[in-house]
């Protein structure tokens, strides 16, 4: 019996939450089942698109295909696999070398030069028809902003969108009520000057946000006094999408970062105003008086945005407070003027930096700790047939309280539509819903990568020694900011318990061609190096300048 594993992909959350997906697996479950293969294994990728090679799922799929896992692999369409033919060649060629067969359910292709050929073409003319229809829907809504009609149907708080009967007849309408509240909160923070009195003086008003829960968040008040379509102008282009590097981590898009355009490439649109434009220019003149600029910050924090709380699993961010930095829970902040509901302790910045680069320079450098803190168990202690087929049993039990209840979601939802719940209760059930289709995926999620461990404690030993090694000769002598740099690269996140005063590091450890990974970290220190050769500080490490 062929042994197979089957791919399958979708590039938005909207599929993923229709079941398109579903309907892959399916007809891939159904394919295997009439001509007798065994399934060894599923990879899905739920809302990852088509052009990015990296996929946490294609990767595992390429990684089990060097190991010998399958000997044919089951997808429905190549793009599913890629829409990039480059990448799908890439791709193929992989297997083929490893004798590995690839067979697209819907798309019949053979071993012979016509049938490449024709692939080729077809991957050729479908990556031409998504720049065609991408580049008509641009110009598209150009030509829309540039004769004044509003792009996009989510109106800003104020204002609701309405369709009308043409599309030259759409745009924003006046909410009175939402309208009310926008002069509300003009008029408090012209009088209060504080985003933080603006927010309880809402609470004590009753006025809640259209969604987000009951308080309203700084960040949404401050986009509310910045906003010029409440003087009668709204922008369209503001923004460009581009692609951000992150910390080595999975991202769904190619193009998942966002940057601001000049203001003279935005496109202006007249709305109907609900402010007085000499009321929004003094707001503007008070907010620059009390807000320092977004991104201009005197201090820096190594460990921003790496850090979540154990308690609540909010995150932690920088402060300064009394001269000194520290790290502290945002949750304790975030849901003002509610009651806190974290007593998360702040944590010295400067003793937690040291703290955790100490103990990565530790583990990294020295491969018996770092298989130690991956948590490979010994060979001696390798799962035995036994125990390999009873986490079998109990990974198909996952699988079944998964299915269930991801259908129980979908039944609640119905039950919803239908008007036989009421929409608190809904908000409720379907919360704990959510959590439970969560923690059954990460449970999930830690049972195969314990069964795949104990298949290949051999091989991934040898890659954390060239790793460790690798790593060994080129960690000395960093500045500060190379050092924060390796660790966000190196770093998934790290859970502080600031009460018991400890932490957990959750790391990242290339299973694929160490030598390429730190070559291409260290030459991105390379270059930070460039740019600051001094190594000098741009801040006080220990006393830090008051605001």
């Amino acid at each position: 019996m062929t042994k197979v594993g089957i791919y399958a992909r979708v590039s938005s959350e909207k599929q993923e939450q229709e079941g398109t997906i579903k309907s892959q697996i399916t007809a891939l479950r159904d394919f295997g089942s009439k001509n007798n293969f065994e399934i060894v294994d599923e990879y899905l990728d739920d809302g990852y698109s088509g052009e990015l090679l990296a996929r946490p799922q294609l990767d595992r799929l390429r990684d089990d295909a060097d190991r010998g896992k399958f000997e044919k692999v089951l997808i429905l369409h190549p793009d599913r696999l890629s829409r990039k033919y480059a990448y799908q060649v890439l791709i193929m060629e992989e297997f083929k070398k490893r004798n590995i067969g690839v067979e697209f359910v819907n798309h019949k292709i053979g071993d012979n030069p016509e049938d490449e050929l024709l692939l080729q073409v077809q991957g050729a003319v479908a990556e031409y028809e998504k720049t065609k229809i991408l580049e008509r829907s641009r110009r598209g809504k150009l030509a829309q902003a540039k004769s004044g009609r509003i792009i996009g149907n989510i109106a800003p708080y104020g204002y609701s969108y309405e369709k009308g009967q043409a599309k030259i007849t759409r745009g924003y309408t006046i909410n009175e009520g939402e309208a009310g509240v926008v002069k509300t909160i003009f008029g408090l923070y012209s009088e209060l000057g504080s985003l933080s009195r603006v927010s309880k003086g809402l609470k004590e008003l009753g006025i809640a946000p259209r969604k987000n829960g009951e308080a309203w968040r700084h960040s949404s008040l401050y986009r509310i006094l910045r906003d010029e379509t409440y003087i009668g102008t709204t922008y369209y282009g503001k923004h460009r999408s581009v692609e951000k590097e992150g910390n080595g981590g999975y991202k769904r898009t190619k193009k998942s970062g966002r940057e601001w355009r000049d203001k003279k490439d935005w496109f202006p649109i007249e709305v109907k105003p609900i402010i007085d434009k000499t009321i929004f220019e003094n707001t503007q003149r008070l907010l620059q008086k009390r807000f320092r600029p977004f991104g201009v910050a005197r201090l820096k924090y190594m460990l921003g945005g790496l850090l979540k709380c154990a308690n609540c699993g909010h995150t932690f961010t920088g402060e300064n407070g009394h001269g000194f930095r520290y790290y502290r829970c945002s949750n304790r902040l975030r849901r003002h003027p509610l009651p806190k509901n974290c007593d998360a302790r702040m944590v010295n910045a400067d003793r937690l930096e040291e703290a955790v680069w100490k103990a990565m320079s530790e583990i990294i450098t020295k491969p018996s700790l770092l298989i130690k803190s991956a948590g490979l168990i010994a060979e001696k202690e390798e799962l035995n047939r036994n125990k390999e087929e009873g986490f079998f049993k109990e990974l198909k039990m996952m699988e079944e309280k998964l299915d269930k209840e991801i259908a129980r979601r979908d039944r609640l939802v119905e039950v919803y539509r239908d008007g036989d719940i009421g929409k608190e209760a809904y908000k409720i059930k379907m919360e704990q819903s959510h959590n439970a289709i969560e923690t059954l995926k990460r449970d999930k999620a830690e049972k195969d990568k314990i069964l795949q461990q104990s298949k290949n404690i051999p091989l991934l030993k040898e890659v954390i020694y060239k790793f460790s090694s690798l790593m060994k000769s080129k960690m000395s002598n960093l500045t500060y900011d190379q050092k924060q740099l390796v660790l966000r690269l190196l770093i998934d996140r790290i859970i502080v318990d600031s009460n018991n005063k400890s932490i957990v590091i959750k790391g990242v450890i290339p299973t694929r061609e160490p030598e390429k990974v730190v070559g291409e970290l260290f030459s991105r220190v390379g270059g930070l190096l460039q740019l600051n050769p001094s190594g000098s500080l741009p801040y006080l490490p220990k006393k830090a300048e008051a605001r």
